[in-house]
């Protein structure tokens, strides 16, 4: 890991500190969790030492937790999908549908297929490809015009 990338790690050390981030604006907070999620995926793909993945992943966390306090929604953070037993979603619907928005159809189905690994009734089953189907509509329907 480059020397830029380790001082970005050890200046987020600075929002592990107690009631720091309950006092960042909520635009500030969006920012810093967009920042610091973005280089925690870098991270994945490059060689660095265990215990500056071990601060990202803790700051993360931490942001995650401050985000989920306040009721913001940010686009880029990991989402919770809850599918009722009769396939009603209950959580996560407009965010899966975004997600999707963003992925080419390969990568949805790779990331259906990852929720899928996870028990799922038919009903659940359905609704999540009911909501990749309408996505694959939508593109089909604006390739054609």
């Amino acid at each position: 890991m480059d020397d830029e990338l380790k001082a970005f790690v050890w200046q987020i050390c600075q929002y592990l500190q107690a009631d720091f981030l309950t006092k960042l604006p909520n635009d500030e907070l969006t920012t810093l969790f967009q920042q610091v999620f973005s280089l925690s995926m870098l991270m994945k793909h490059i060689d660095t030492e265990p215990v500056e993945k071990q601060v990202v992943e803790e700051c993360v966390n931490k942001l995650i937790t401050e985000i989920r306090r306040r009721n913001i929604r940010v686009r880029s953070m990991p989402i919770e999908v809850i599918i009722a037993s009769d396939g009603t979603f209950v959580k996560g619907e407009e965010e899966l549908r975004y997600a999707f928005e963003k992925l080419d159809f390969d990568e949805m189905m790779d990331f259906i297929d990852s929720i899928l690994k996870h028990p799922l009734n038919d009903a659940q089953r359905t609704a999540l490809i009911n909501l990749a189907r309408d996505k694959i509509y939508a593109d089909a329907d604006a390739n054609a015009n």
